[in-house]
């Protein structure tokens, strides 16, 4: 459903269902994560239920090598916060620190700490998804029932089966060059993020092609027609050379892409495509949405529920801002079967100037 003034705001909805463990996945740069974790956390604060807050190092591309940088984001007093050792003075915000967590980084070990005066507060690690558990974890221990980890694009690999429980997408204007295609462009990462769940026979058929590291094909009813080579061009041949029926379930065990999807698009076969996760989805819009229009569907063994989109107005690189209200509306009926929120109207107190800020930082 699409956000109006009358809907709940993002912290009740992410706080009424059981989702204690929450990825703000900021999908282009200016996506606006920093402020939406920023109004969360003053939400939480509010409420007399601080958050726990994390953030994946921001990777930053010199011509030689690349950089982690921390998140700097205002937080206030109460918030349980994951940082480094060698960053604990950078920021305003008084830190407490809890407790070590023995985890290494490239700006010393990381810990876990309370902002006892509030103010900016450097957030830093995860920056492997093996390390999601431990961390927020030790972010439970310390009193924070709900922890909020924040990530890049580049971070992809967060979207893996069980990490999270759910996830915010934050998006605007910045992800494309105009509002239309800005709005497409949401309009196609929520489909390509929120996809159902396979059914019990898609289930054991994933198993099954899996264990024997090959691509399966049934048919509609979920009967095994063939186990094919993991080589997707091989595969593809073999699905539409006659012998597959029109409409087929192809069930891989690794990554699903191109050289697979392409084909069957083009031969006009229909049907429903299954990997594990969205993380190994890697179609090309131009591919994943055909197969959409076609009538097929794309599904997964695990998924993570997505949650919303915070959404962005602002392009901090052009500096263009679309119309806040005209712009949610626009996504909002879009993406139909996420809601959206504008986080600094939703979040900012009254009597404030309602508009969207961003850090001298270059990145957000």
């Amino acid at each position: 459903m699409s956000a109006t003034p009358s809907d709940a705001g993002l912290l009740h909805r992410i706080t009424t269902g059981k989702y204690p463990r929450i990825l703000v996945l900021g999908l282009h740069r200016g996506a606006g994560k920093r402020t939406v974790v920023e109004g969360l956390a003053r939400e939480a604060a509010a409420s007399g239920d601080p958050l726990g807050i994390g953030a994946a190092p921001r990777l930053v591309h010199d011509d030689d090598y690349s950089r982690e940088l921390p998140t700097v984001v205002p937080l206030p007093a109460g918030t349980i916060v994951l940082t480094a050792r060698d960053i604990l003075s950078e920021g305003s915000a008084g830190l407490d620190i809890l407790q070590d967590t023995g985890i290494s980084s490239s700006l010393g070990e990381l810990v876990v700490a309370r902002v006892r005066e509030e103010g900016e507060a450097a957030l830093f690690g995860p920056s492997e998804p093996d390390s999601i558990h431990a961390v927020t974890g030790l972010l439970r221990t310390h009193g924070a029932l709900r922890q909020v980890v924040t990530a890049g694009r580049e971070h992809q690999a967060f979207l893996k089966t069980g990490l999270f429980d759910g996830v915010v997408l934050s998006a605007g204007l910045g992800i494309a060059p105009s509002e239309e295609r800005a709005i497409a462009a949401i309009g196609y990462e929520v489909d390509a993020l929120d996809l159902p769940e396979c059914d019990a026979l898609a289930r054991t058929s994933f198993e099954v092609a899996r264990s024997k590291n090959e691509i399966v094909v049934t048919d509609v009813e979920g009967r095994v027609l063939r186990t094919l080579t993991r080589d997707p061009a091989a595969a593809a041949r073999w699905i539409t050379g006659g012998d597959a029926p029109s409409t087929v379930t192809v069930i891989v065990p690794g990554k699903l892409n191109d050289d697979l999807v392409r084909p069957l698009v083009q031969s006009g076969m229909s049907g429903t495509f299954v990997a594990e996760d969205v993380t190994r989805m890697r179609v090309a819009p131009i591919y994943f949405k055909a197969w959409l229009k076609g009538g097929g569907e794309y599904r997964v063994v695990h998924s993570t529920p997505l949650l919303a989109v915070a959404l962005n107005p602002h392009d901090p690189v052009s500096g263009v801002t679309a119309a806040p209200p005209r712009f949610l509306e626009k996504v909002g009926s879009e993406v139909s079967k996420v809601a959206v929120h504008d986080v600094v109207h939703e979040m900012l107190p009254a009597g404030k100037r309602r508009s969207w800020k961003f850090w001298s930082r270059k990145s957000d």
